[in-house]
């Protein structure tokens, strides 16, 4: 009989649940000291690898990453307000052996019942709506959080802006704004804004897909942030031509992309009686079932930054569950590669990866 796999969020519990009391991991943990001898967004790091926005909850997920040898860990997304998670369910697992790689939100993905077994690939869908703690909460957090972190990693704090008065993109942009500077004044090393979310219906959710009002959103981060090192996390585009006009107008403000976030899918129970999220329909699905997605959307983001002479530090997420996998992002043109669904399942794969290769790019 297999040996089910672990999970440092408990999935049978809700978002809140896991912020005060996770993350679960019964292992004692000592830190190994390394030489900063990479270079990324004008620091120096141990390595390129880190942990994309989701699952590092507060400065305790933040804590235990860095010492399993995660060297660049992002504060998942906070606001300006506080702000409420869905109800749980939050995380389902899916039954699903090959991959998901096509557009269209009607797409049917099927929740698994049983526990994968250790080292089998793990995909999953989520819907947390991005929750955040209040600022007076969460900046002393993210300072705490950047006291816990070693000698060559850094602490990216990832913001969204909250629609605030009439709803206007002026108003969302400077709610943007406000957020990014927080982060900056709380210890962030790099600030990325939140241009994707597969759960959210509104434009903060999908500012990606809109090149026009996300470069209005992004000169309005850089103009409050100054030089400070600035991301833009993005979903999956498909047409190249939209690629190219996204990529032309934001980059001008911005030191790189986090390509990119879940594809959206309609996740249903196992018997396909009805959504698995209640009456939430679709989600984002992640996890190993994306990953030659992931690896297809960077290669073509590259290539189409290269044809514009657009210069950019590439930050890789998506699928990723094994050394291999993190090699394969870099050589599809990722500067660093983040893990998501891996840091919760694998937690030891920074410290596999690294024992794999003696140096990650």
């Amino acid at each position: 009989m297999k040996e089910p796999i672990s999970c440092t969020y408990n999935l049978s519990q809700s978002y809140d649940w896991n912020y005060e009391n996770g993350p679960i991991y019964g292992q004692p943990v000592a830190r190994e000291e390394e030489n900063a001898v990479q270079e990324l967004l004008g620091y120096k790091v141990n390595s390129t690898l880190g942990v994309a926005s989701g699952p590092l909850l507060n400065s305790r997920w933040i804590s235990l990453y860095a010492s399993l040898g995660f060297d660049l860990l992002t504060y998942k997304t906070v606001r300006t307000c506080s702000w409420p998670s869905y109800p749980w369910p939050n995380i389902v697992l899916l039954d699903i052996a090959g991959q998901v790689s096509e557009p269209g939100e009607e797409e049917k993905v099927w929740e698994r019942e049983a526990v994968p077994g250790k080292n089998e690939p793990v995909s999953i869908a989520v819907s947390f709506g991005m929750p955040s703690a209040a600022p007076e909460v969460w900046q002393k957090d993210v300072s705490k959080a950047k006291g816990c972190l070693g000698r060559g990693q850094l602490l990216v704090v990832s913001v969204v802006g909250t629609p605030v008065g009439h709803g206007t993109l002026e108003e969302l942009a400077q709610d943007f704004a406000r957020c990014a500077q927080m982060a900056v004044e709380a210890g962030a090393d790099v600030v990325e804004a939140n241009f994707s979310c597969p759960n959210v219906k509104g434009l903060e959710g999908r500012l990606f897909a809109r090149p026009d009002e996300a470069a209005q959103v992004a000169r309005c981060v850089r103009d409050h942030v100054g030089k400070f090192p600035f991301l833009l996390k993005i979903g999956t585009l498909w047409e190249d031509s939209l690629i190219k006009e996204l990529l032309v107008k934001v980059h001008p403000f911005v030191d790189g992309l986090t390509v990119t976030n879940g594809l959206v899918k309609t996740v249903v129970k196992k018997d396909g009686s009805s959504p698995a999220f209640g009456d939430r329909v679709t989600a984002g699905v992640v996890g190993a079932c994306v990953r030659e997605s992931s690896v297809e959307t960077l290669k073509k983001f590259r290539r189409i930054a290269e044809e514009n002479g657009i210069v950019l530090t590439w930050l890789a997420v998506g699928g990723v569950s094994s050394p291999q996998d993190v090699e394969r992002l870099h050589r599809a043109g990722g500067d660093a590669v983040l893990v998501a669904t891996a840091a919760l399942f694998f937690p030891e794969l920074a410290r596999e990866t690294k024992r794999h290769f003696s140096t990650i790019r």
